[in-house]
């Protein structure tokens, strides 16, 4: 036992001093650049009205590295529309200077440094010309998904608005700038993780691809299913969260082959493991975090009824958000309890039946628009209601001991002692945080200075 914690320490060490390594390299690595930068479809979009932004790969001193990407407005308008239209990687020749990303100027805001680090981006491109553009002519299989992830996206455009944003977000895992313009009661009920591709996204996945291949050979039918959540993981845009279903999908599948007998609680701790290692940042995201917290809590609420399980899971994810977001809507128990059933048994079904009738040109596509227009209403108006509470940073101790106190409640069933210890531990962090012992003065700066 100790010798496989020892071999896990070292496993994920050694991830971490590599993963260190490389941020290291990339510090290092600034200066005036002047060659091509490759670039996926689906990784940019026009922000601030003309600024094309998003990740590209480039070759810099010999060595290749992941930047962020800052391109100044086209000046032929058909140029970048032609840019905008592409679905495959485009090759830019371009200008311009490698600088670090930056840090925050205020305390507490979106640290864009730290989100992109934990990606293993340290930089920036600041394009200052670009000299040509060109398809890039070969493709791997690879960039062929992102070709394809990039269509239909680009199909997705011709759908009706609510559900082209639902689709977009819960199928290509894409979402476009004015996703949370559209979808604010998502964000402010904590609902997030629903337009989050994860595990309910792959368990739907995994019953098409079953019922489509029912007649192969069970052994046969696994390795494709394999297969197929590589290439979805790929498609669905690699995000971390989805990373977490995408491996316990497939430690279940090498289960099934090999007839191993491993327990849900063994899939979610050999998945841990095998992403901190291949991620080892992964743990610093909201959306890792959101992940794990709650398929840890479907594992230990496995048999609890649906109202108690809704509840509990979404007790789980509060310090999480929290510790992120700042705010809490006190509705957004209720609505988490309602809204999930309703979420999987309807709206994935209708997005994916809607997605399917506009390709076929079929009738059904407006009614569905607006069953989900009404459903993204219902959220928008609920979110407006009274009960918003600005909490604020409860900070990483603090988060980590509501999280173990509220698993702990879940394990014993609801001790009176650890009930009590949770609403003192929750309630003491809002008074040291609202009203401090030493008092504070805060100052912040608006950015518009030069």
């Amino acid at each position: 036992m100790w010798g496989l914690i020892a071999l896990v320490a070292i496993g994920y060490l050694g991830a971490a001093f590599c993963f260190n390594q490389r941020l290291i390299e990339q510090n290092q690595m600034i200066g005036e650049y002047n060659g091509k930068l490759d670039i996926y479809p689906d990784h940019y979009q026009i922000r601030g009205g003309d600024l094309l932004t998003g990740r590209a790969h480039i070759s810099f001193q010999s060595q290749n590295q992941t930047v962020m990407v800052v391109i100044p407005p086209i000046e032929s308008l058909k140029e970048q529309q032609w840019l905008l239209s592409q679905s495959h990687p485009v090759q830019l020749q371009v200008t311009g200077v490698i600088e670090p990303v930056k840090k925050p100027t205020n305390f507490n805001q979106f640290d864009s440094q730290f989100f992109y680090r934990v990606q293993s981006i340290s930089n920036r491109l600041i394009v200052q010309h670009v000299n040509y553009f060109q398809i890039k002519e070969a493709l791997s299989i690879v960039d062929k998904i992102h070709v394809i992830r990039t269509q239909f996206n680009h199909y997705c455009q011709k759908l009706p608005a609510h559900l082209k944003v639902y689709a977009l977000g819960l199928i290509s895992g894409y979402r476009e700038t004015d996703f949370y313009e559209m979808t604010p009661g998502v964000t402010q009920l904590g609902l997030l993780h629903l337009f989050s591709i994860s595990g309910m996204h792959v368990t739907y996945l995994l019953m098409l691809v079953e019922w489509g291949l029912k007649w192969l050979p069970d052994k046969l039918r696994s390795v494709l299913e394999a297969v197929m959540l590589i290439i979805y993981f790929i498609f669905a845009g690699a995000s971390v969260g989805l990373l977490r279903a995408v491996l316990s999908a497939e430690i279940k599948i090498l289960g099934r082959l090999f007839n191993w007998q491993i327990s849900m609680l063994d899939v979610w701790s050999v998945t841990l493991i095998i992403n901190l290692i291949i991620f080892p940042a992964a743990c610093f995201l909201l959306a890792c975090q959101f992940s794990y917290a709650l398929s840890f809590g479907l594992i230990i609420l496995h048999n609890r009824g649906t109202i108690s399980k809704s509840f509990w899971l979404s007790m789980l994810s509060l310090p999480i958000i929290l510790e992120h977001i700042f705010e809490w809507h006190c509705l957004s128990l209720l609505v988490n309890i309602l809204i999930l059933p309703i979420f999987s048994i309807l709206i994935i079904p209708l997005v994916l039946l809607g997605v399917v009738l506009n390709w076929a040109n079929l009738p059904g596509v407006t009614l569905i628009n607006f069953i989900i227009r009404e459903f993204n209403t219902g959220l928008n108006f609920i979110s407006s209601l009274p009960g918003m509470i600005t909490f604020g940073k409860p900070g990483l101790i603090t988060s980590l001991m509501l999280f173990s106190l509220t698993v702990a409640i879940i394990i014993k069933k609801r001790t009176k002692l650890e009930i009590l210890l949770l609403l003192v531990f929750y309630s003491t962090s809002f008074i040291r945080i609202h009203y401090p012992i030493n008092g504070e003065v805060t100052m912040f700066d608006v950015g518009a200075g030069r």
